[in-house]
């Protein structure tokens, strides 16, 4: 049980640590973790403002919902 408490808690920190490098290294969003009805966890992108025109013509969506962070598209 102590064995998996101790991993639990190494993913715990793995997991803030990776959350907080986002959030510092993509300041035009709002990067977070969620829960859906069904367990799983998505990470979440929002941009901070509103689309101006050549982020439209760009395809640059306003948030993005992504099982993993490594997959998080990053913004040009």
């Amino acid at each position: 049980m102590r064995e998996i408490i101790a991993q639990t808690a190494i993913i715990q920190g793995w997991t803030a640590r990776q959350l907080s490098t986002l959030r510092n290294t993509d300041p035009v969003r709002d990067i977070d973790r969620e829960q859906g009805t069904s367990g799983q966890v998505w990470w979440t992108a929002s941009l901070h403002r509103a689309l101006t025109v050549e982020m439209t013509v760009a395809e640059v969506l306003p948030m993005f919902r992504r099982p993993g962070a490594i997959v998080l598209p990053k913004l040009a």
